[in-house]
């Protein structure tokens, strides 16, 4: 039925906001290492800066959705403290 498929519709759309969140805040870190070796301290705490928030926005999706869809685990193992 209609209600059914929208349903699928909404557990992947959480599925990819969680993907989308991690994307983003491993881009971030991966910068942020770069940024380190060659010593571009400024930019490397903002691109830390911009990974936590990342991380916090992922967090905040991982809470809020696992109990509503199963999300993958590299998602889960992978969050920052």
């Amino acid at each position: 039925t209609r209600w059914c498929e929208e349903v699928r519709l909404l557990h992947e759309e959480m599925r990819r906001t969680a993907r989308y969140f991690k994307y983003q805040r491993d881009k971030w870190e991966d910068r942020a290492v770069h940024e380190e070796a060659v010593h571009a301290w400024g930019d490397a705490g903002y691109s830390r800066m911009q990974a936590r928030s990342w991380n916090s926005l992922l967090k905040r999706a991982v809470q809020k959705f696992e109990p509503l869809v199963e999300l993958p685990d590299d998602i889960q193992a992978t969050l920052f403290d």
